[in-house]
């Protein structure tokens, strides 16, 4: 009796055995695999990595040798200058491992081009098959978006403070100003009239005319350069400010005279 207990439970436990071995045969009943971990990837253009990275994995048994993964690479037309790509579009899993990166780069700028993106598909991989289309991920997307406001057309009338004045005595007189629109010189540079640079301080402290001249903007920056003073003669107007995004903008400015300012300029 004991002899066919024993037997019994030889059996059982042989049994056992073979269920085991046999799901362990059945853990990778496919052929192995690359893919992309994830199918879209969404980063901040003002990001302080100013990095991306998409992950190549294996689907199943670890390898014996290195897997190399070649991989198709586009970017949107106005990623360039801003969005630095790897030297090669080959990726290489180590042997042993179940992944590797592919890692791209990219600035932060001051100019509202939109929304920045870059495509990664897998083309082929040695050794393994690549993931079928629909079933799981051969491609990624990385978008990189844009964190600059719309450039505002400064044409319209404002209201006007200048302060740090030369003459001292001058400090925080006022005006209301307009700004007309001149020439779209394209890439977000724009030529302006104003119809008083001195931001009050002729009218206010010398109880002169208005000074109209004209300025430049290259997407958020503003210059000055050489306009001249229509009301005394014999001087120009230099000066450089920058502007937000709602249209209000700070110009300092100064002219051979010695008449000086720093001008704050809000939308009416």
């Amino acid at each position: 009796m004991k002899k066919l207990l024993y037997s019994l439970l030889m059996v059982a436990a042989i049994t056992a055995c073979d269920t085991v071995n046999s799901d362990l045969t059945n853990e990778f009943d496919y052929d192995p695999f690359v893919s992309v971990d994830a199918g879209s990837i969404t980063v901040a253009e003002d990001a302080e990595s100013g990095q991306a990275t998409v992950n190549i994995i294996l689907t199943g048994p670890a390898q014996s040798s290195a897997i190399t993964v070649e991989l198709s690479v586009t970017t949107s037309d106005n990623a360039a200058g801003n969005v630095t790509l790897p030297s090669s579009n080959t990726v290489t899993i180590p042997a042993g491992e179940f992944s590797a990166p592919f890692t791209i780069s990219y600035s932060n700028n001051d100019s509202p081009d939109g929304d920045k993106s870059v495509t990664v598909s897998i083309v082929s991989a040695t050794g393994v098959a690549v993931a079928t289309e629909g079933t799981e991920r051969v491609g990624a997307t990385i978008l990189i978006a844009d964190d600059d406001c719309d450039i505002p057309n400064l044409a319209g009338d404002y209201s006007v403070v200048t302060s740090e004045t030369s003459p001292g005595g001058c400090e925080g007189v006022t005006n209301e100003v307009t700004i007309t629109l001149v020439e779209d010189l394209g890439d977000f540079q724009y030529v302006y009239e104003l119809s008083d640079v001195t931001g009050g301080l002729y009218p206010n402290c010398y109880q002169s005319a208005d000074n109209p001249g004209q300025f430049a903007t290259d997407v958020f920056a503003i210059s000055m350069v050489d306009q001249p003073d229509v009301v005394y003669g014999g001087d120009v107007f230099n000066g450089s400010g920058t502007m937000d995004c709602d249209g209000n903008f700070v110009l300092t400015w100064s002219n051979g005279f010695g008449d000086a300012g720093t001008s704050t300029f809000t939308r009416l």
